[in-house]
């Protein structure tokens, strides 16, 4: 979103409506509302069948980058990269692509 629009927001305290979230960037998906409860639901199951310490590192990498110079937050990166290359999810992960399958993560 840029500056200006949350600046806008903030001092603003006006309420907006979802196509304008969306253009703006606040929101990434707008769903009428019939539909939202099944596609927020399809979602939310979509994320539970990745791999949780995956999620956990892109999270905490995600939040430790913020504010960080550019050079910094890669390295940052890199060392998510190698420390969730470590883990055990990783190598289910890619057992049960070889083997077409789910995978069954662990968190390890």
């Amino acid at each position: 979103m840029p500056a200006m629009a949350a600046m806008e927001m903030i001092l603003s305290g006006e309420r907006i409506d979802a196509a304008s979230a969306h253009r703006i960037g606040l929101v990434n998906r707008v769903w009428p509302q019939a539909e939202l409860l099944a596609k927020a639901l399809d979602y939310a199951q979509m994320l539970a069948r990745r791999a949780p310490l995956a999620h956990r590192f892109a999270k905490a990498t995600m939040r430790r980058m913020v504010g960080m110079p550019l050079a910094d937050a890669l390295k940052a990166e890199v060392r998510s990269f190698y420390d969730l290359g470590q883990s055990e999810d990783l190598a289910e992960g890619t057992q049960s692509f070889r083997e077409r399958r789910d995978a069954s993560f662990k968190a390890r």
